[in-house]
């Protein structure tokens, strides 16, 4: 017959506990790993779909993971001392009851290492879907950058088209203020001329106005002459025919 729980040692069933206690937190830590990799999976069909451009989500989960993972680490290694404490108080004890205590030790052993399996399992599923979560992010990230850099360059031919039309603009103006130079130089000389053109003009009325005179001072003295001469001769005329008549 299988021996009775009193008959095992105290501390024997004390370790015992503690023993499934940690297998407890051991297997509660491997759903959680499991669970959270499922969300990073989520999470990369998210990023995949929206681009989400905030993964703090993402920076969670796995934090989530690592921690889960730690914790079960450690609740393997306090296992395993658990199963050296049972060991060690074996010593000592009855046959029949150092076997019963043996097969039990050799149970538990075996399912820690079913365990340590299926933790390692679970902690290379997680790294595999943290792997493929963070390929997407970094694809997201290049995808966003491939984005970025050709609004960068559309942004850059715009600037130099603008400095382009600006370049044109002032060539443009150049063009305009030499044409501008050249015509005020022109309407200059056009002035100079006219003012030359003026002078000549107030001197040609001068000689004009002298000729003028001189003109009328010819034709009074002209006058003056024939009136003279015309007087002269009815003298003569009066003096020769009238007076001899007489």
């Amino acid at each position: 017959m299988p021996p009775n729980v009193d008959d095992f040692p105290t501390d024997f069933l004390s370790h015992e506990a503690d023993f499934v206690e940690n297998k407890m937190a051991i297997n509660n830590c491997i759903s959680d790993i499991l669970r959270n990799g499922g969300m990073c999976i989520v999470n990369l069909v998210l990023v995949v779909l929206v681009m989400t451009k905030n993964n703090s989500f993402f920076c969670r989960v796995v934090h989530a993971v690592s921690n889960a993972s730690q914790i079960a680490q450690a609740n393997v290694v306090e296992a395993q001392r658990c199963m050296k404490l049972m060991t060690v108080e074996m010593r000592g004890r009855a046959p029949h009851l150092k076997k019963n205590m043996q097969t039990k030790i050799n149970l538990y052993r075996d399912e820690l290492q079913g365990l340590i399996r299926d933790l390692e399992r679970a902690q290379l599923m997680a790294r595999e879907e943290n792997t493929m979560s963070s390929t997407a992010n970094q694809k997201s990230q290049y995808e966003r950058l491939i984005k970025n850099n050709d609004r960068l360059t559309k942004s850059s031919k715009k600037l130099e088209d603008t400095h382009r039309i600006v370049a044109e603009t002032k060539e443009v103006g150049i063009t305009v203020l030499n044409t501008l130079a050249q015509q005020r130089e022109s309407l200059l000389g056009t002035h100079e001329k006219v003012r030359e053109t003026g002078a000549m003009t107030t001197e040609a009325r001068r000689i004009l106005q002298r000729m003028t005179r001189r003109i009328i001072t010819n034709t009074l003295v002209l006058y003056t002459i024939i009136f003279v001469l015309i007087a002269a001769i009815c003298y003569v005329l009066y003096v020769d025919f009238i007076r001899a008549t007489r």
